[in-house]
């Protein structure tokens, strides 16, 4: 029951969204820019996935509980319009606010997983009791309609209070779970003396059955796979066109359709096999991201999806499991933006050491294992701190020719109450705008014919403050709608500080919009300009890490993924096959806050076999094929394959060791 509202919501309180706000106010062409979507894939599709956080004292001031947890009244809806609440405006995927999915007694997070709908999103987004509620939002690709097929009943398993020992008879097993892009079902790497291995696959981007009531995709079962792999002879490539989404008619990336994918390299590292053998012990369950959630700009889109898919891993782990059996699942996710917070505060971070946390204890305890990130020497990270009444200058290259938005966040940690001014200037000085926090909503930055060519948004969140950066692509693609473009060249962005106090720990990330491996070359990558950063040392070399003392605000060190500096994850860097030094390439810690008591990355794995031999050996996406591939993540799979290792001889998850053993 909805209670009426009482009076609007205080302006700085205000949802966390720039993206959305960013989208709302570019043209609509830019749809298909900043959003990672197929270049000839303009037209809008119909559902968002978003990954929101909700306040639950809000919530509460507007909805009757009851019996209901905060997160169950959040899912129900009760608290929107009622004109706002039907399956063709805004879905919540089963699975959250369910109690069939609680693992524990540990409260639930105040984060849900939602679709809505691009004809609707302006409307939802600017309703009251959004503003009121709703946080922060993390937006996912555009989805198409036909990926939201009615589902088939789902039974969420129940979950097992404790821990049971294992039976005595029956040999140990683990669930390895996988969330990347491209996962070849029908490899031989992949199988067993008696069939596939992989016992649930969820396809997110092709159309079917769900596995979740409201999900998008399609799942297949180990039956499912093996009565194709029957029928066709064995045929991949018809297998995948049959049930892979491998569709040549259709426009996209077709990750399948090349020789190695991310997923075949990932998933055959962390549960790769002799099909002659029989390690029906470790039974895969993978979901298959679209390729929207991953491609430009890389990684930043796939936060829902992500969420989603960690719920379905457990869910059929949980299902899996036999009475009197602990059956540990051990995930891997291979992927992560530059952006967020870096003190394990961004909602997937938590989400994840929720559960984490609220598995430990029961029979299908959970450990995520993520790379560490490739950014050490992207020149995306500046640190810096603001005398009282002072500046600092940072200089922003966007490069020409990118068909994706650039993106930059400041974070500040300490900030001062009434927080900090930021102001962009265009190359030629000619464009400016300006924010602070007495501003916020979102500023735009306009070209003479009043087009949308940038934005700035200020936001607090918790006891930080952050302000999103956007500028429109440098270049315009002749595939989507025409919009407005931003010049290349160096931006200025100037942080004041008003106070009569100091700011402390200034933090700057730009967003990741590089072209992944085996895409259609469209974003490049923005960075900081700064003349003072120290690229190489004195003998000419490139430098591993930052001098002593730092030169400029460029910084090597925290630069892990942003979703990787959560408490209770597994980070994972890359080194040589002999070198016990990180890659150059690979990511530094530490994360911001402190909390995490472990050294992040905790562990390193081999990212490739030499200096001169760059990558790791592993699947490509048809039997019989291998590939190389390098990179943390590479180095991430191993160590969840590490931990499968140890369970099966140990019945123990122990912590992770500084150095995992090369591959063989």
């Amino acid at each position: 029951m909805t209670k009426p509202l009482d009076d609007a919501p205080a302006k700085e309180n205000l949802p966390a969204q720039p993206q959305i706000d960013w989208l709302i106010a570019s043209d609509p062409g830019l749809i298909a820019a900043p959003l990672g979507l197929e270049p000839d894939k303009a037209e809008p599709q119909p559902f968002f996935p978003m990954l929101v956080e909700f306040r639950r004292e809000e919530l509460a001031k507007l909805v009757f509980l009851g019996e209901l947890s905060p997160l169950q009244a959040f899912s129900r809806l009760d608290w929107l319009p009622e004109n706002l609440r039907g399956d063709d405006v805004i879905r919540v995927p089963g699975g959250f606010g369910d109690p069939g999915t609680k693992v524990d007694e540990i409260p639930e997070p105040d984060i849900c997983v939602l679709f809505v709908a691009y004809s609707h999103l302006s409307i939802v987004i600017s309703c009251e009791p959004w503003q009121r509620i709703v946080a922060s939002v993390e937006l996912g690709p555009l989805l198409d309609a036909e990926l939201f097929e009615p589902p088939q009943k789902h039974a969420a398993s129940q979950p097992t209070a404790s821990a049971p020992t294992d039976l005595p008879d029956k040999p140990r097993r683990v669930v390895i779970g996988v969330i990347d892009e491209g996962i070849p079902f029908a490899h031989a790497r992949f199988r067993h003396a008696g069939g596939t291995r992989i016992a649930h696959l969820w396809q997110q981007g092709c159309a079917g059955n769900g596995p979740l009531p409201g999900a998008p995709g399609r799942t297949l079962s180990a039956a499912d796979i093996d009565a194709a792999l029957t029928s066709t002879g064995g045929d991949e490539d018809q297998i995948y066109r049959a049930i892979g989404g491998l569709d040549y008619a259709r426009p996209g990336v077709k990750a399948l359709g090349r020789s190695r994918s991310h997923g075949a390299h990932v998933l055959d590292l962390v549960a790769g096999d002799d099909p002659r053998g029989d390690v029906r012990n470790r039974p895969i369950v993978a979901v298959d991201m679209p390729n929207a959630g991953i491609g430009d700009p890389a990684a930043s889109l796939l936060t829902p999806l992500a969420a989603l898919g960690l719920l379905f891993i457990l869910d059929r782990a949980r299902a899996m499991r036999e009475d009197g059996e602990t059956l540990p699942v051990i995930v891997t996710l291979s992927y992560g933006p530059h952006e967020g917070p870096h003190d394990g505060g961004s909602t997937l971070e938590r989400f994840m050491d929720w559960l984490v946390r609220a598995t430990a204890k029961t029979a299908t305890p959970m450990r995520i294992v993520l790379a560490a990130g490739n950014a050490r020497q992207a020149r995306a990270h500046a640190a810096f701190d603001l005398p009282a009444h002072g500046s600092r200058q940072l200089a922003w290259r966007l490069q020409p020719g990118s068909l994706v938005c650039s993106r930059m966040q400041i974070w500040l940690h300490n900030p001062p109450a009434g927080g900090v001014q930021v102001k962009l200037t265009s190359p030629s000085g000619q464009l400016t705008t300006t924010t602070s926090r007495a501003s916020p909503y979102p500023v735009a930055l306009q070209n003479a014919a009043g087009r949308p060519v940038g934005q700035a948004r200020y936001w607090t969140s918790g006891n930080r403050h952050a302000i999103e950066l956007t500028i429109a692509p440098t270049s315009q693609d002749p595939a989507v709608v025409p919009h407005a473009t931003a010049p290349s060249g160096r931006w200025t962005v100037e942080v004041l500080n008003p106070g009569e106090d100091p700011v402390q720990e200034v933090h700057a990330w730009i967003a990741r919009a590089d072209t992944p491996a085996d895409r259609p070359a469209r974003g490049r990558q923005s960075y900081f300009d700064d003349p003072e950063y120290a690229r190489f040392d004195p003998s000419g070399r490139p430098r591993l890490v930052d001098p002593i003392p730092a030169t400029g605000y460029v910084r090597r060190a925290t630069t892990l993924s942003g979703i990787a500096t959560g408490a209770r994850t597994d980070i994972v860097g890359a080194r040589g096959a002999v070198d016990p030094a990180p890659r150059r390439y690979s990511s530094d810690g530490p994360h911001l806050n402190g909390s995490r008591t472990r050294p992040a990355p905790e562990s390193l794995a081999t990212g490739d076999r030499s200096p001169a031999r760059r990558g790791v050996l592993a699947a490509g996406t048809r039997s019989a094929s291998v590939r190389t591939m390098n990179g943390t993540s590479v180095a991430a799979p191993q160590a969840a394959r590490w931990l499968a290792d140890q369970w099966l001889a140990t019945g123990a998850l122990p912590v992770l060791p500084a150095s995992i053993p090369a591959p063989p």
